[in-house]
């Protein structure tokens, strides 16, 4: 009975301590402090930049505001983070959430990122995470980079945000054919 014992609690000890405990050590794929900022090339001469610019509240949700500027031209969307998911609030929706990221970064995981109607017309942007693996921009090689697809159900044609680790988003490919890869970054 004891040696029964002993190896049920034996079987149980190998089972549980040889799972993967990294999903709660995964590293920050978009790490989201106050003055962070990324600056994206799309062309020869052309660059966007992003930056966390303070707290706000949107309805009761405490968010942090993302402001994007491209050549001058300025747009302000919203960002909350917490231990499950990265919400977007986006102004050319009239602030409705778009689910960024669903956490832990798993291969394979998927979920529905963004539902509209228009006219009648329901669309639905289904979100999905492919292998991670390096990617190479002006900013340097980052290792461990996750591309997220983000595939509009009704035209089918994904943008694809890299993420990586400890650094953000390094690239962004758009369904237009426009590409921004990252060219210099400051995050804490």
């Amino acid at each position: 009975m004891k040696i029964r014992s002993y190896l049920l609690l034996l079987v149980f000890l190998l089972l549980y301590s040889c799972t993967d405990t990294s999903i709660g050590e995964q590293a920050d794929y978009f790490p989201n402090a106050d003055g962070n900022w990324w600056e994206y090339q799309y062309s020869d001469s052309l660059t966007v930049r992003l930056e966390f610019s303070g707290i706000e509240t949107i309805g009761i949700t405490e968010v942090q505001k993302l402001i994007r500027n491209d050549e001058g031209e300025i747009d302000m969307d919203y960002l909350s983070k917490n231990e499950t998911e990265i919400i977007l609030y986006t102004s050319s929706h009239s602030w409705t959430a778009f689910t960024l990221v669903r956490l832990p970064l798993l291969e394979g995981n998927s979920w529905e990122a963004f539902r509209f109607v228009i006219m009648g017309d329901t669309t639905t942007i289904i979100a999905y995470l492919k292998e991670k693996h390096s990617v190479s921009v002006p900013a340097g090689e980052f290792a461990d980079c996750y591309p997220i697809y983000y595939e509009n159900q009704t035209y089918g044609e994904p943008v694809i945000i890299y993420f990586a680790p400890d650094v953000g988003p390094v690239r962004f490919e758009y369904s237009t054919g426009r590409v921004e890869v990252l060219k210099d970054y400051e995050v804490e």
